[in-house]
């Protein structure tokens, strides 16, 4: 399950306490993998996901990357691995 994590996204009742409660509480229970995607600065870390590994690399938002195509490239590679783990 990925989370494309802005601020927007943090202010959305829906996705934040509906999609988002219900994502982690099924990672935690090992039925899915959770993987957010930082997609604009905001104060993710403090959110019930902020211990995940978060995407692109160092949880560096894709908007702050001088070539976003790289950041999202990175994130890319990063999610492809999770999958790869998953699917072994």
């Amino acid at each position: 399950i990925l989370l494309l994590v802005s601020a927007s996204f943090l202010d959305s009742f829906y996705c934040y306490e509906v999609e988002m409660t219900q994502a982690v509480e099924r990672h935690e229970a090992g039925a899915a993998r959770v993987i957010p995607v930082i997609l604009r600065d905001c104060d993710w870390h403090s959110a019930p996901f902020g211990k995940l590994v978060a995407v692109p690399t160092d949880g560096k938002p894709v908007t702050s990357w001088n070539n976003r195509d790289e950041a999202l490239a990175d994130a890319v590679r990063q999610i492809r691995r999770a999958v790869e783990e998953m699917a072994t």
